[in-house]
């Protein structure tokens, strides 16, 4: 039993997965005017990947699938010529697994506890990250797929922005998708947003309402094998 606690209070890669994405994305406007923040921008994008890993550990199928793509990834944006719109695919593929692998743990918890929350804070993140990936791959696809004003949108950092506009429904409208395309990405994002908050908080609400005891998977524990 002891063991099994000390392996649950060590498992921090939501935690950290959830306040390094938060860290990302507050850091990244600040990179290009300052060595340090670019230097503590890597670290942080270090830590995402280790409880990304650590994320992913568990499951057998998405461990591997993951790693070849983020290993692939790594290779072709160090070689030159490599089409943007490929590794735009391969990331849009290695956080759909990510986003997989912490999605069925949340909802298999049988408690709310620190883990659990933090690993659906991680999820709703990487949705916003997902689609601002997806948005990217529709602008390689069509220049003028988004407007900001009179001007069409290109930064990248942009589109992060829009995703997270779009997906938490702020709607300032500075940023504007005007292909069909972009148009029925921003709707599916805004819905999925929405039923995934309204589905968690039941979950959330359900798990916290059950009354309190040991944990049946440490009563088998202590049990030991059978004879």
């Amino acid at each position: 039993m002891l063991p099994r606690k000390l392996e649950e209070l060590g498992r921090v890669e939501y935690p950290v997965l959830l306040v390094a994405l938060l860290a990302q994305f507050l850091l990244a406007p600040w990179t290009e005017a300052s060595p340090v923040v670019q230097l503590a921008f890597t670290g942080v994008q270090v830590l995402v990947w280790l409880a990304a890993w650590r994320a992913l550990r568990p499951h057998r199928v998405l461990l591997p699938l993951a790693l070849v793509l983020g290993a692939l990834n790594l290779v072709l944006r160090n070689v030159e010529g490599t089409p943007h719109l490929l590794t735009s695919l391969l990331d849009l593929t290695f956080l759909a697994c990510l986003l997989l692998a912490i999605l069925l743990d949340v909802f298999r918890a049988k408690r709310v506890n620190s883990d659990t929350l933090s690993g659906a804070g991680a999820v709703y993140l990487l949705v916003g990250l997902i689609w601002a990936v997806a948005y990217d791959v529709v602008l390689h696809h069509d220049p003028q797929a988004f407007r900001a004003g009179d001007a069409p949108v290109e930064a990248a950092g942009d589109l992060v922005y829009f995703s997270f506009v779009v997906l938490t429904t702020l709607g300032f409208g500075d940023v504007v998708p005007v292909s069909a395309e972009a148009r029925s990405l921003a709707m599916s994002e805004a819905l999925i947003g929405q039923l995934y908050l309204v589905v968690f908080m039941a979950r959330l609400v359900a798990l916290s309402l059950q009354p309190s005891g040991p944990d049946p998977s440490d009563a088998d524990a202590d049990a030991g094998p059978p004879a």
